[in-house]
């Protein structure tokens, strides 16, 4: 398997793979190359682990943002840094003419004379690593452990209503025994 070392920025075509949870894989594809910025996105592709680039066609569908509130068409960012050691390189798949123009760099948005809703669709964010890997990881979660996902969400705002609601009471100098 290809290591990437610490001094090397992905490439256009560059598959990554990393592991979502203990036996699940996604891949990342590196789809653009602006100065020194690289656009990584995330493909539909999910399964165990390997050693080589999976030949499947979810390898070129990105996997579009759609956890809890969010509504992007894809998951991904431009990196100006090499991917952490858990992040490992696959290998290279020669790039599909629309990858790259699916995706734009913010660069390129604010500078245009006109801004329009299509190309603001494409526009993905300055990111990091490890920004890209919390969403991947974020949306699988939402897909395939939906039932947890929100058993957690919702043990979180209860914590957060008890929490305010032990400061109202200590604020208000009552007993919380009486109440």
């Amino acid at each position: 398997m290809p290591r990437v070392t610490k001094q090397q920025l992905p490439k256009a075509g560059d598959v990554f793979q990393f592991e979502v949870k203990s036996g699940v894989a996604m891949l990342f594809r590196c789809v653009a190359q602006e100065g020194d910025g690289r656009c990584v996105v995330l493909s539909r592709w999910f399964g165990e682990p390997r050693k080589t680039v999976p030949s499947s066609p979810s390898l070129f569908t990105v996997q579009p943002l759609k956890h809890h509130q969010w509504d992007r068409p894809m998951i991904g960012g431009w990196v100006t840094t090499p991917p952490p050691d858990a992040v490992v390189k696959l290998g290279m798949v020669k790039l599909r003419d629309v990858e790259p123009r699916r995706v734009l760099h913010p660069r390129v948005w604010v500078t245009a004379k006109k801004q329009t809703p299509t190309m603001a669709r494409k526009v993905l964010p300055m990111a990091s690593w490890d920004s890209l890997v919390r969403d991947a990881r974020a949306q699988w979660r939402w897909e395939n452990e939906h039932a947890a996902v929100l058993a957690e969400d919702e043990a979180v705002q209860r914590a957060k209503l008890e929490a305010m609601a032990a400061e109202v009471i200590k604020m208000r100098g009552l007993d919380p025994s009486k109440l």
